[in-house]
């Protein structure tokens, strides 16, 4: 085996990246300004992120992204609108993000008390 047929994909990488970093804002973006522009309707704005999701999901399908990522961060962004039109509240369109941000925090800290850090298992 060559060292190319077994290279590592880094972090970042698995991440996106800093394009994945700007994919992930955009559809939050756009939420806030459908909501603003439309006077504060939380159906537009949920209809403006999700329109703007898709619209990144082709435009990543066609430049040869991965097609699971794309599905989950289109996904993501469409239950978030789900949950923000059930609850009517704009701020719990962000309500999964933050959520996932508790878990993501309590487990690398979960890993630091039991001595077995995250950081070094990803690294």
């Amino acid at each position: 085996m060559t060292d190319e047929s077994v290279r590592r994909e880094s972090l970042a990488q698995v991440l996106g990246g800093r394009q994945g970093a700007i994919d992930a804002s955009i559809p939050p973006v756009a939420f806030v300004v459908g909501w603003l522009v439309s006077g504060r309707s939380i159906g537009w704005g949920a209809g403006a992120a999700i329109a703007v999701a898709a619209a990144l999901a082709v435009f990543r399908i066609t430049r040869g992204g991965k097609a699971r990522a794309v599905v989950v961060s289109v996904a993501a962004v469409a239950v978030a609108a789900l949950i923000a039109l059930h609850t009517g509240r704009a701020e719990d369109f962000f309500l999964l993000q933050l959520l996932s941000n508790v878990a993501s925090a309590l487990a690398w800290a979960a890993s630091i008390v039991v001595r077995w850090p995250l950081l070094g298992v990803v690294v």
